[in-house]
């Protein structure tokens, strides 16, 4: 999987995924690959592989999970909704299960990701939902790897947060 791109770093913090999307999720023999679309996600100029030494954005890109497991997954876990008239309550949890994951239909924006080497374990956190009237909302997934590869071809554009905050 990671063979088709110019460029893998195993260096998770010097990759931002906040705002980016996962466009598509892909299964290939024992490896698990989240694609990103045109906005790929962002390479800190802190990395080695980014000559740039600023803050850029990869287009398309993929984080492949190297022999990956399920662990456990989730729509509104723990959402809180507060209502204008003070009511409180939460959101149904619902199951974000293997399959959903891979069912062709699942898409989300990250908001957060965590990579325990120590443990294997992957964490993201996002939103989004598995289209054609799939469950959706704020999103929990755990996923077991050996290792995590951050995968692109190129950097042609500064990251959204290169010049933040702006003056």
């Amino acid at each position: 999987m990671e063979s088709r791109w110019k460029f893998v770093s195993e260096d998770a913090e010097t990759i931002s995924l906040h705002d980016h999307c996962i466009t598509s999720v892909e299964e290939g023999g024992p490896d698990l690959a989240l694609h990103f679309s045109e906005g790929g996600f962002d390479v800190t100029k802190n990395s080695p592989l980014n000559p740039t030494g600023r803050h850029r954005s990869t287009g398309p890109a993929a984080v492949v999970l190297k022999n990956w497991r399920f662990i456990e997954g989730a729509f509104n876990r723990d959402v809180e909704v507060n209502c204008p008239d003070g009511m409180r309550y939460f959101l149904p949890e619902e199951p974000l299960t293997r399959q959903l994951l891979l069912s062709g239909a699942f898409e989300a924006e990250v908001l957060e990701f965590d990579w325990d080497r120590a443990s294997g374990t992957f964490r993201l956190y996002g939103d989004g939902g598995v289209c054609d009237d799939g469950p959706d909302g704020f999103i929990v997934l755990e996923l077991y790897a050996e290792r995590v590869l951050f995968c692109w071809n190129g950097l042609p554009r500064d990251a959204w947060f290169q010049d933040w905050p702006r003056k």
